[in-house]
């Protein structure tokens, strides 16, 4: 500021990201299919609205688990897919990575946290389609348009009014907050009350 006047924007412009990451701790370690769907499916579905609010697409996805590193037999898993053109259509990435989950995830590991990733990213009218018709324009409008209505509803009437039936599978991946601290900044409910008597 120079006497007065604003020298630079109070927001610089943004480049656009070249990967999105979602990830979480669970609540408990866990080796129960579901509830690791569970988790992927929410961490899905927030990675892919990041996507659509920043007008652009995923030609690959993959999804991270690991066990517990301060215990004994650590291990973790990477599953990466690709589409055949580019989406931001959250059911389609959560179903996929729940396949591949579901083809590779070994039973016996107590995973501990999760994490989705998507990357190659392009811009969301950069559709390449192919001499083989492969990619099909149609269905990439029907999509579209699906996550059109899904985000209209959720800026209404809140994020989690409509939400995907995977995600509701279970809650037990959700981080313990029993012993969280108040959000007093940004949470009217939670600020602490005094009354005078």
């Amino acid at each position: 500021e120079l006497r007065g006047t604003p020298c630079l924007p109070l927001h610089g412009v943004t480049k656009p990201q070249h990967a999105i990451h979602r990830g979480r701790q669970f609540g408990k370690d866990t080796n129960d299919l579901t509830v690791i769907e569970a988790a992927v499916a929410s961490m899905g579905d927030k990675a892919a609205s990041m996507l659509r609010r920043q007008h652009q697409r995923a030609y690959s996805a993959g999804v991270w688990l690991g066990t517990n590193p301060r215990k004994r037999g650590y291990e973790s898993l990477t599953c990466y897919v690709q589409f055949r053109a580019p989406t931001n259509d959250a059911g389609e990435i959560c179903s996929l990575l729940a396949a591949e989950l579901a083809r590779r995830s070994n039973p016996r590991a107590q995973y501990h946290k999760a994490e989705v990733f998507l990357y190659d990213l392009v811009d969301e009218n950069d559709i390449q389609t192919d001499l083989f018709g492969e990619v099909n324009t149609t269905n990439i409008q029907k999509s579209a348009q699906r996550m059109q209505a899904l985000d209209a509803i959720r800026n209404t009437h809140g994020h989690h009014t409509i939400q995907y039936a995977s995600q509701k599978l279970s809650t037990a991946w959700v981080p313990r907050r029993a012993l969280a601290s108040g959000r007093y900044t940004s949470k009217w409910d939670e600020l602490p009350e005094a009354t005078l008597q």
